[in-house]
């Protein structure tokens, strides 16, 4: 049970990998339509902007490597670490 619970997660941890690149790109899609509605008028508001959307991605880049790294904890503790004698 422990190994498909680490197969589900591991599922999991794959589509975050793939769909990384969708977040960066609809980060920069919001900039672009924020800057082409009017919303944001000068260089300092896209200035901004671009930090707060670059940040929002990377928020799942953090996500990404946590849960890489809890799978890698699961998998440790499965496959046998350091065996106490």
């Amino acid at each position: 049970l422990v190994k498909v619970g680490i197969f589900l997660f591991a599922t999991v941890v794959l589509f975050q990998l793939v769909t990384l690149p969708t977040e960066f790109n609809a980060s920069s899609r919001a900039r672009a339509v924020l800057a082409s509605s009017g919303i944001v008028t000068t260089v300092e508001e896209e200035r901004g902007v671009a930090k707060v959307l670059n940040a929002a991605a990377m928020t799942y880049v953090a996500g990404l490597a946590a849960a890489i790294l809890q799978l890698l904890y699961f998998v440790s503790l499965v496959g046998g670490g350091r065996r106490r004698s």
